[in-house]
């Protein structure tokens, strides 16, 4: 649904949409038209994107509120934009936005303004702990810690790979690892929006 304006706007802010009578008329009228909730006005982007800080705000006044706004990167522009003007405005409303995105999927241009925390792989402890729990302990101390080494303690694939690994020797430094569907895909991506002759000078490599 990233091509349909304010789709993922809309999944974030139905569960305060009943505050939505607090918010001043013409914001009113331009969330609730823009939610296809009433009928359609000709608001702009910005008396939308007040109108998102208002709603949260009002949401905020009984108890305090935390907005997870997961996969960022996939938003469509309009979502992406209430949110990130929102996330800029942020004071003493009672509200914590935390925005996450694939820093290689994401166009960071955006989001200047907004307090950054680079998440880097895990420690091998914790690694080891989410390796056991998606692996049920079935992988030897061999295979857990040059699974470890191969990933980086990356923690996607540490949820993947563990499963494809069982009965396996561990991998050997040069051998590749098997991947799982939710990484083929990530890497996919990113492999589609390189340039035509990029892409052929991977597959040369590949082969």
């Amino acid at each position: 649904e990233s091509e349909i304006p304010f789709a993922g706007f809309a999944d974030l802010l139905r569960p305060v949409i009943d505050h939505v009578g607090s918010l001043p008329g013409p914001q009113r009228a331009a969330l609730v038209g823009t939610l296809a909730l009433g009928p359609a006005t000709p608001a702009g982007r910005f008396t939308v994107c007040v109108a998102t800080l208002g709603l949260l705000s009002a949401a905020a006044e009984k108890q305090p509120l935390l907005v997870v706004v997961d996969d960022a990167h996939w938003l469509d522009p309009s979502s992406a934009l209430a949110i990130r003007f929102t996330a800029r405005r942020l004071q003493a409303e009672g509200i914590a936005l935390l925005i996450a995105v694939r820093s290689a999927d994401a166009d960071r241009r955006d989001d200047a303004g907004i307090a950054e925390l680079e998440i880097t792989g895990l420690a091998f402890q914790p690694a080891a702990i989410l390796m056991s729990r998606h692996s049920a302990g079935r992988l030897t101390d061999a295979q857990v810690r040059r699974l470890f080494s191969l990933t980086e303690g990356n923690p996607l694939a540490l949820t993947e790979m563990p499963r494809l690994l069982h009965g396996l020797p561990a991998p050997a430094a040069l051998e590749p690892l098997p991947v799982g569907a939710r990484i083929e895909q990530a890497f996919q991506r990113r492999v589609e929006g390189l340039p035509g002759p990029t892409r052929s000078a991977l597959v040369v490599v590949a082969a």
